[in-house]
């Protein structure tokens, strides 16, 4: 007998899945990691604080192109 998943659990599951894709499909464009793989940006080392109020200040990394 196989344990039975309540039907809220399943939902969330889709509701996360659904969101990790509208992010993923949104931030296509800007496939940053494969132009550092690429060698076309390099990471400065520096950081920068983020202005817009939906970042919530966060730090962000300065990339370089090269």
């Amino acid at each position: 007998m196989q344990p039975t998943t309540p039907v809220m659990f399943n939902q969330g599951e889709r509701s996360r899945d659904e969101g990790i894709n509208r992010t993923l499909a949104a931030n296509a464009p800007f496939v940053a990691r494969a132009l550092a793989t690429a060698g076309q940006i390099r990471d400065t080392g520096k950081v920068k604080k983020m202005l817009d109020p939906s970042s919530h200040a966060r730090r962000t990394p300065i990339w370089e192109w090269r």
